[in-house]
């Protein structure tokens, strides 16, 4: 595949699509990778690197809800709200920025290990958060993906 420039977000994201295939398929041929770490790695270099603000911008407003029904991983926050996926990827950017991820098992099965995200408004200092989402390695995986998609579908 020729890639697009590293520094576009087609490029960013087909990069990124190659790294994650080439883990899967080496983890399900028996090789001793960590694909939960690049998945995790995939998904916030996706949300955090927007170098082309108009791929968010034709994004962000759409609902989680319609999202589900195009084959969007089924997202539910345990704590405060999350309608769009603009808000997802705002939180899920903070969150990461603050280090507030917690991996909820070490086991090397993906299928096994889900991830708690939180986020907290900036002030005040160390207040308390008001947003949690539990991701699964497979929902995690699949919102990957469908970004991946989106970016190639509005980029191209």
């Amino acid at each position: 595949m020729i890639c697009a420039a590293r520094k576009t977000t087609l490029g960013f994201a087909q990069r990124t699509k190659e790294n994650l295939d080439f883990i899967r398929s080496a983890r399900r041929s028996g090789q001793h990778v960590h694909e939960v770490v690049q998945i995790v790695n995939s998904l916030l270099g996706l949300v955090i690197f927007p170098w082309e603000k108009h791929f968010f911008d034709a994004i962000k407003t759409g609902k989680l809800k319609d999202l589900e029904a195009k084959d969007w991983p089924r997202l539910k926050t345990a704590l405060g709200a999350c309608e769009t996926l603009g808000e997802l990827i705002y939180h899920l950017r903070n969150g990461a920025a603050h280090g507030h991820i917690k991996f909820l098992s070490d086991s090397p099965q993906p299928r096994e290990v889900a991830v708690i995200v939180r986020d907290r408004p900036m002030k005040p200092k160390n207040g308390p958060f008001t947003f949690r989402i539990e991701l699964t390695s497979e929902q995690m995986g699949t919102l990957c993906d469908k970004i991946i998609e989106s970016v190639d579908q509005i980029v191209n």
